[in-house]
């Protein structure tokens, strides 16, 4: 009989609504769905010549098209009204909100189908006396913690199933599967809170399945919710009911699968289908262009961000000047190390093993280099060895995560020389001088520019100051380009270079009034050539704003990041002397994305309002080509 079948549990103890392993999930939810669904469909490919196809399709399911939706929704009422006297109260609005959700017409359910791949296999095992009749069958639908994963596969503490439930208001996911056995199977899972009825203790999981002496069995079928769509080939299908939809959930997704699934994308291993969306290998550029210029378009900072440095690994794969170089580790398998030089990239190296998805990203191997890489562990040993480092998240490896005292010591070495491997390769090889960045006034002056990822988290990659010194280089101005630099500003009028409007420019005037300002009588203020009215400026503290200035060929790039909006902006720029700065003579400014061209006086450059937190890149040109120190002030219009 088929039916939802909830198990009694006479343990004693309660399970309430806030489960650890959905909560994992939840702050980045469509982008963990991605990254699991992705990495698992990955590691069970059926015929290497054919890349793996996934897809992700929302639809519309009549409420009443739930398999058992009577008892379905009993399990929702008999939970609420246990859980409605608690003093926490999830509990209350999670049941009242999924009753609310089942008394609709209709439900939100994302459909996710894999193809070329093995299936979920050991569906029709009935008992488990040891660990190894644990099928992974058995290890999707009724274990926790536990993986069936081998060593060149991704996933490996059997968690990540988790992140399905993670993007259900109704904590509920169907597995439909057609194996590469000809089994057909599929079973249903709800993960809810322990409750009681009738004096008798119930676990908080219920299935939905073949009722077998209490127990649920998988029903030998196949399921689909999704009546446009029919399996006839193998592969699984997953189906999250009460999907929760938010507005950006295809964009996180979409940022999610370039940036974590680049490299078996490119390579022709991995097809994504996300609603019409298409990922191959042949719409990879189109698609960076499209979504980059979108998330400038909306707003999405952030995910820009994440995009554009999704593209940097791209461009490592497909560009003539990506340098390769291989390391050998005491005959357990190999480090494969790609590395190409721009000064416009973030000085990362992307981590990963077989399968090519991307596991962290590291930075602190260079503040004055600008490059992207991509190393990948080769061989089963050696991937055995960092599986068992990596975290849950897949986010770093630590010696710490291994439990085998001779390992971890292993690891620890073959973790520190690969570290040093890989910056030695960076440094040794950087051809390109150009690529040098420049530090601004400030702490940035001696502290690395990028926080050190071997801990982070990736809501934390970003740009950010370090507790502790990482390279510190000095670096002697040419004194007589200073000089000769002085001694044409000082031989240019006070006069307001023209823009093609005509609008006027930025001079600085001395004033022998007293101000508040620190320099006292004479300090120098901000005034606009207008007729009669004058534009004043405050400087902004540099904590408010976190600028760097890159050194690009015969230019430089000026970046911006305001913690708060500015109005009216106006950047300064100045070159550092021995025992004082001097202003620089800027020829033109413009805006890198844009090419939006700004007006530019001196050393002044009128950039006009930003928002909070919107990254602003600039192309900037001195009236000489020599490499300076450069520092640079953003000040705010008062008016």
């Amino acid at each position: 009989m088929e039916c939802w079948i909830r198990p009694e549990d006479n343990s004693g103890t309660y399970t309430g609504v806030n489960d650890s392993s959905i909560y994992t999930f939840k702050e980045r939810k469509y982008e963990s769905l991605a990254r699991e669904i992705l990495q698992n469909s990955l590691d069970e490919r059926l015929f290497d010549d054919t890349p793996i196809r996934v897809e992700f399709k929302l639809f519309n399911l009549k409420t009443n098209d739930i398999p058992g939706i009577r008892d379905f929704k009993e399990l929702f009422a008999d939970s609420l009204q246990y859980w409605i006297d608690d003093n926490q109260e999830n509990g209350r609005v999670f049941f009242k909100e999924a009753l609310s959700l089942l008394g609709k017409d209709m439900i939100k359910v994302l459909r996710i189908s894999d193809f070329n791949t093995n299936g979920v296999l050991g569906s029709g095992q009935r008992f488990v006396n040891s660990s190894a009749d644990i099928t992974p069958w058995f290890n999707l639908v009724k274990s926790e913690g536990s993986s069936s994963k081998g060593d060149n596969q991704g996933g490996s503490f059997g968690i990540g199933k988790n992140a399905t439930f993670a993007n259900s208001a109704l904590r509920t996911v169907f597995y439909s599967t057609f194996d590469k056995e000809n089994v057909k199977a599929y079973e249903g899972i709800v993960k809810l809170a322990t409750s009681y009825k009738s004096n008798k203790q119930y676990a908080p999981k219920a299935f939905y399945g073949s009722k077998d002496n209490g127990k649920s069995n998988a029903i030998e079928n196949l399921l689909s919710l999704d009546f446009s769509f029919k399996r006839t080939v193998h592969g699984t299908d997953i189906f999250i009911l009460g999907f929760e939809e938010e507005d950006d959930w295809e964009i996180r997704m979409l940022t999610s699968i370039l940036s974590d699934f680049i490299i078996p994308i490119k390579q022709n291993n991995l097809e994504v289908i996300l609603e019409s969306q298409k990922i191959d290998s042949n719409t990879i550029e189109m698609i960076f262009k499209e979504k980059i210029k979108y998330c400038i378009d909306n707003g999405m900072e952030s995910l820009k961000d994440d995009l554009r440095n999704s593209h940097n690994y791209y461009c490592i794969l497909t560009s003539d000047e990506t340098k390769i170089f291989v390391k050998e580790f005491d005959n357990l398998g190999k480090a494969v190390l790609n590395i190409l030089y721009s000064p416009d990239f973030e000085r990362k190296i992307m981590r990963t093993r077989e399968t090519g998805m991307k596991l962290f990203t590291r930075s602190s191997i260079s503040s004055s280099i600008g490059f992207a890489g991509i190393v990948k562990l080769e061989g089963q040993n050696l991937s055995r060895l960092f599986r068992k480092m990596e975290n849950p998240a897949h986010t770093t490896w630590s010696p710490d995560n291994v439990s085998n005292l001779q390992e971890k010591k292993q690891g620890k070495r073959l973790l520190n020389e690969l570290d040093h491997w890989m910056k030695q390769q960076v440094v040794e090889n950087a051809t390109d001088k150009n690529a040098e960045q420049i530090d601004v006034v400030g702490l940035g002056d001696y502290l690395p520019a990028e926080l050190n990822e071997q801990s982070a988290t990736p809501e934390q990659e970003q740009e950010t100051v370090s507790n502790s010194i990482s390279e510190i280089s000095v670096k002697t101005p040419d004194r007589e380009a200073v000089i000769k630099q002085r001694e044409i500003i000082e031989e240019l009028p006070i006069t307001a270079n023209q823009t093609d409007d005509n609008e006027p420019g930025v001079i600085s005037i001395p004033s022998d009034d007293e101000n508040d300002s620190e320099g006292g009588q004479g300090t120098e203020t901000e005034h606009d050539i207008t007729d009669g009215e004058q534009e004043m400026f405050k400087k902004v503290p540099i904590g408010q704003y976190k600028p760097r200035i890159i050194k690009q060929y015969d230019n430089y790039v000026l970046v911006i990041n305001p913690q708060n909006t500015i109005k009216g902006g106006m950047l300064k720029i100045f070159i550092s002397g021995e025992t004082s700065n001097s202003s620089a003579v800027i020829i033109d400014a413009r805006n890198k994305e844009t090419g939006e061209i700004y007006q530019v006086n001196n050393n002044r450059i009128k950039i006009g309002d930003l928002k909070s937190s919107q990254k602003i890149k600039l192309d900037v040109k001195l009236l000489n080509n020599n490499d300076y120190a450069l520092e640079v002030e953003l000040h705010e219009n008062r008016q």
